[in-house]
């Protein structure tokens, strides 16, 4: 059950495929089968498996429509993932299996953004003609955040492969840079540029990508005011790669590769205290 839910994100990239008139797409078939299993586990309830109709419904028809509608139908979309993120909703618990856990509402949040509502790569020649760019934008950003980051203490160098590494990278890319890319850049740094082309201010460009940037490091406050700037200036390298391209998939990569450099390069924040 649980190697489903990460199948399904992958699946994102994978065509619909057709069934007489009717057009399969394979992530959705595996997230459904994904979440009859967690409710057949207890992990969902009946009234939790409606909240995640819900969720799959409103993302859905904002997918289709356009307009004031599409901005209705994303804000109703916003407050539930959010509740469902914080498990502010009953009835929807977490799966586990002998190496990781996830959170199903979280998951499902983040896999119904990253598949039906932010811009994503559409074909190899986009990625050919961008993942030079994207690349350089990652490594320093990366190296800046990192190099700050040891400066004030926060983190020491300290160069390891830790155990379990390998689950948790890939669990970390899965799980937490898709989701937090598509909400933070996919979603909200989006709609921020459709705004700043309908008004023709470029100036508003800029705006968008501070703003992504700013938000992503309030939203580690929790974590203090060292984490804030770090992870203010990770959200900028993020938000300037997703400028650059208009795909989610660059920010998800720069993302990444902080993270990446975080797990096998620098201590755990509460070890370098």
């Amino acid at each position: 059950m649980f190697a489903l839910f990460p199948l399904a994100i992958c699946a994102v990239c994978l065509p619909s495929t057709r069934v007489g008139d009717i057009s399969i797409r394979p992530w959705l078939v595996l997230y459904v089968l994904a979440t009859a299993l967690a409710v057949a586990a207890g992990a969902v309830t009946p009234g939790g498996l409606v909240a995640l109709a819900l969720l799959l419904g409103f993302a859905w028809e904002a997918h289709r429509a356009s307009g004031r509608a599409r901005l209705v139908l994303i804000l109703l979309f916003a407050a539930l993932a959010i509740a469902l993120s914080i498990q502010a909703v009953p009835g929807i618990g977490k799966v586990t299996s002998p190496i990781s856990s996830l959170n199903v509402g979280k998951f499902s949040a983040g896999l119904l953004l990253f598949a039906l509502l932010v811009p994503r790569v559409s074909s190899f020649a986009e990625v050919e003609r961008y993942w030079k760019p994207i690349l350089a934008i990652g490594v320093v950003g990366t190296a800046v955040t990192a190099t700050v980051a040891v400066a004030i203490g926060f983190v020491h160098f300290d160069p390891h492969w830790p155990a379990g590494a390998a689950v948790a990278l890939v669990s970390n890319l899965l799980f937490t840079c898709v989701a937090e890319e598509s909400f933070v850049r996919g979603l909200l740094q989006e709609e921020m540029h459709r705004a700043a082309e309908r008004s023709q201010r470029r100036g508003l460009h800029v705006t968008a990508v501070a703003v992504s940037a700013i938000v992503f490091g309030a939203a580690h406050a929790a974590g203090g005011p060292q984490l804030v700037l770090l992870a203010t200036l990770g959200g900028l390298t993020n938000a300037l790669a997703y400028a650059k391209v208009r795909k989610v998939e660059a920010s998800v990569l720069t993302h990444f590769m902080l993270n990446a450099v975080h797990v096998v390069l620098l201590t755990h924040p509460a070890i370098a205290r």
